[in-house]
């Protein structure tokens, strides 16, 4: 008999026993089946994964900051010397409003557009992977 995990409950064979592809498939299955339920992951962009913990990010990276005419343009987080996320600020040639962020990582790029009402107010976004 297998012994298993605490959290997801999931078998670890023991040492003496033979894994077969379909109990592979099976333990694949159960990971994907526990971490949807666990709200790790999210079918579309209605959902809402909750976390009942302090989350303290425990990553080393820099920050590399640019500035243009005195206002901040592009941040740069790096992991040593390799840039792992770059986000870049657009600010309106008119207004010097800020008007675009976009961010780059991992090879995908999500670009925000912040929306201004008549006076100038900020009253929201939009947000596309693009």
């Amino acid at each position: 008999m297998p012994e298993y995990t605490p959290r997801l409950n999931l078998p670890k064979p023991l040492g003496n026993e033979n894994v077969t592809r379909a109990a592979h498939i099976a333990l694949v299955d159960a990971i994907d089946a526990a971490a949807a339920k666990k709200g790790f992951i999210g079918d579309n962009n209605s959902e809402v994964a909750q976390v009942k913990a302090a989350l303290l990010e425990t990553d080393t990276r820099s920050q590399a900051l640019t500035y243009t005419s005195g206002q901040l343009t592009k941040v740069e987080e790096k992991a040593g010397a390799t840039v792992v996320k770059t986000t870049t600020l657009t600010y309106n040639a008119t207004s010097g409003k800020l008007e675009k962020v976009t961010e780059v990582a991992g090879g995908t790029t999500v670009e925000s557009t912040l929306i201004y009402d008549g006076n100038g107010i900020l009253t929201g976004t939009t947000k596309a992977v693009v």
